[in-house]
This record gives C-alpha cells, sequence and structure tokens, in this order.
C-alpha cells in the first residue's frame, strides 16, 4: 500500500509527528543550520527517516527530555 499526502509542509510535519517544529531546522537531515552553507556533494548527511523519528521519540520519554522544537513531538502517524 501506498500513501499519497497532498498538502503543504506544516501538514507533512504534523503526521510526522513534528508539529510547531522550527523552521530553524532542516525537514529532512540533522545536519545543523551554521553548517548548511559548507555543504557538498561528498558530504556525508545523516537523514531523519521513520525509523530515526520513532527511536528519538522514545528517548525522550525514556529519559524525560524537555522537547526541543527540532525535535520529534509525537510519533509520526504511521506508528
Amino acid at each position: 500500500m501506498h500513501i499519497l499526502i497532498v498538502r503543504d509542509l506544516k501538514f507533512y510535519a504534523q503526521i510526522l509527528g513534528r508539529d510547531s517544529m522550527s523552521s530553524f531546522w532542516c525537514m529532512w537531515c540533522k545536519v545543523h543550520p551554521n553548517t548548511w552553507n559548507q555543504l557538498n556533494a561528498s558530504s556525508s548527511i545523516e537523514l531523519w527517516t521513520l525509523k530515526c523519528l520513532v527511536e528519538h521519540h522514545h528517548k525522550i520519554i525514556r529519559e524525560n527530555l524537555r522537547i526541543q522544537k527540532k525535535f520529534v513531538v509525537f510519533l509520526p502517524l504511521h506508528c
């Protein structure tokens, strides 16, 4: 089954569990904004995957961390 989503990026962020996410942070990768201008084609970039989003959410709950807007606020919709 494939699910197609036709909405804006805010809605997409919400279903990924990143509601109220700061626009300062990238939706797709974990690179700090201060290093964006130093990236090139050979740069190694760690991307946010559904698995990473779920694991990070569980880490926030398990370690009772303060939720930051660059991270996951809720579990992604598929979970």
